[in-house]
């Protein structure tokens, strides 16, 4: 009782943990109110480009009208040097008085910006080739000349290269904006610190996770949940490094790369969670599929935002089918799953542009809560039925006392199992068991005629129910000790029993002494009940 009693209190701070990030941004966004507008800055719209190096380009009464023209989204790669020119038109609302002025200049590219002809402090240096160019920090808020941002006509010119850009992108320059610093900075850095709390409460999520797997019973439901927090931390890092740390625009496919796989492999994990703790038939046909449309997604998507967004809405999409499958058979957790991964569709469905910035991070904070809020309260139960019923005093008497009643026998075990297969119940002989694994809260019964039953109890409940000679062998096998051929140690502290038909079960090293003790002992158990 003790291991379970630490559990549940794992559990609960874990779920505390990643419900208090969630309130925490909550409680900040009442605290704030409703979004205000973005601080009044300019955009770049149009930008003149020239291929090819002049200082002179800097100088604005350059005559750039015959320069080429593109939106900044589209601005292409040339293979060479190059500069670009945008005439940036400064309104009072754009520049506060008495406010220092920043930059914000965000591209996969190097370039080196003059403001009026003045250079401004930049990092990386361009070049004719790769070996000359030195990549630049991929996003920079560069603080402008004071006595140079009146409101007017300015004009900003770059000369710029793109040697280290591993494959081309569309909208390679991303942002290229002109406002008051302290209003930028402050938005570059807005929810760094949210971020943190999610990242530490899914990390103790993780650890719960993986030690329930590692102490307990060895369930692929709680590794599968470690695995997904251990993704949702690397998605994360991978999203938050950009505002957060940093890095040279070479790094960004890369981290896109990593993005992409942190988010293929969280709904990876989550799905297999989902099949194997809500067993039902079909479930190896939905994984299959749902692996090749993930696969479909990878080879189609037109980018890596496409790619990351379809692949959450297919993996929550299949997780939410499931769990509805599993409200509908009143498998216990299913309404806690289906409520946990409709939030995580509805806050895609509400923005879908910042779901990948923010609001999977938070969804994904609730669902983990509700899915260690099901793991205590089904620990809870196991315990319930695990807990031997505490003797009650002896009555203090004066006098001789009355023979006592005989005690009260144990009920005899159960001769037949009763599973269901569809609409109906079919009744399984025990005596036809070989052996019986665990399936979440469900258990597998393997028949000697080949057959495989699941049974709506789990592996703990059975072992209960059932005659002496079904022994539990390891944390998810129950054995028919009439079944056992030989017991053997290949090595290693490894354990395995030999069953009738030449399988092999493993067995724990703490209950292999045991079960060699229920071996040699003789065969003797009392007659059963019918059903169970």
């Amino acid at each position: 009782m003790k291991h379970r009693s630490g559990t549940g209190l794992g559990a609960a701070l874990s779920a505390g943990a990643l419900l208090g990030s969630l309130a925490l941004a909550i409680g900040c966004a009442g605290a704030v109110g409703p979004p205000a507008e973005p601080s009044p800055r300019w955009n770049a719209q149009e930008v003149r480009w020239q291929l090819g190096d002049d200082p002179a380009w800097r100088s604005p009464g350059l005559d750039d009208r015959r320069w080429s023209r593109s939106s900044l989204r589209d601005l292409p790669s040339p293979p060479s040097v190059f500069w670009i020119r945008l005439h940036v038109e400064l309104e009072p609302r754009h520049a506060p008085v008495g406010e220092p002025m920043a930059l914000r200049f965000s591209a996969l590219a190097t370039c080196e910006l003059f403001w009026d002809g003045v250079r401004l402090k930049t990092s990386g240096r361009p070049g004719l080739d790769a070996d000359q160019e030195q990549p630049a920090l991929i996003e920079a808020l560069i603080h402008l000349p004071p006595d140079r941002v009146d409101i007017g006509r300015h004009l900003l010119a770059g000369r710029c290269s793109t040697h280290h850009r591993q494959l081309e992108l569309n909208g390679g320059f991303m942002e290229i904006a002109v406002g008051p610093s302290l209003a930028m900075a402050g938005e570059s850095l807005s929810y760094s610190w949210l971020a943190v709390a999610s990242l530490s409460a899914k990390l103790l999520a993780a650890v719960y996770f993986f030690s329930v797997f590692w102490l307990g019973d060895r369930a692929r439901a709680a590794l599968f949940l470690g695995l997904l927090s251990l993704s949702m931390v690397g998605l994360l890092i991978a999203e938050v490094w950009r505002p957060l740390v940093g890095y040279t625009y070479d790094w960004h496919i890369p981290r896109l790369f990593l993005v992409n796989g942190m988010a293929w492999a969280s709904n990876l994990w989550l799905l297999l969670y989902v099949l194997i703790r809500f067993p039902a038939p079909g479930r190896a046909a939905a994984g299959a599929v749902a692996g090749l449309a993930s696969l479909g997604i990878v080879v189609t998507a037109a980018d890596f935002d496409s790619r990351v967004a379809w692949t959450f809405v297919l993996g929550l999409g299949v997780a939410f089918g499931w769990g509805l499958g599993a409200v509908w058979r009143r498998e216990r957790g299913g309404v806690l799953l289906t409520v946990g991964v409709g939030l995580c569709l509805a806050a895609y469905a509400s923005n879908p542009s910042r779901f990948l910035d923010q609001g999977v991070f938070l969804a994904f904070d609730l669902l983990l809560a509700m899915l260690l809020i099901t793991h205590v309260l089904e620990s809870h139960r196991q315990g319930d039925l695990s807990r031997p019923a505490e003797p009650s005093p002896a009555p203090e008497v004066s006098a001789p006392a009355a023979e006592p009643d005989p005690p009260a026998s144990e009920p005899p075990p159960p001769r037949k199992l009763r599973v269901r297969r569809g609409g109906r119940v079919e009744l399984i002989d025990i005596e036809s068991l070989l052996y019986i694994r665990g399936a979440g809260d469900y258990s597998a019964l393997h028949l000697e005629s080949g057959g495989r039953h699941l049974h709506d109890k789990s592996l703990k409940e059975l072992e209960a129910l059932l005659p002496l000679r079904f022994a539990r062998v390891h944390r998810s096998y129950i054995v028919d000790l009439h079944r056992v051929r030989s017991l053997s140690s290949p090595g290693g502290g490894r354990h395995r029993i030999e069953i009738d038909g030449g399988e092999e079960i493993p067995v724990s090293r703490t209950r292999v002494e045991e079960i060699r003790r229920q071996l040699e002992a003789p065969r003797s158990e009392p007659q059963g009940t019918e059903l169970a």
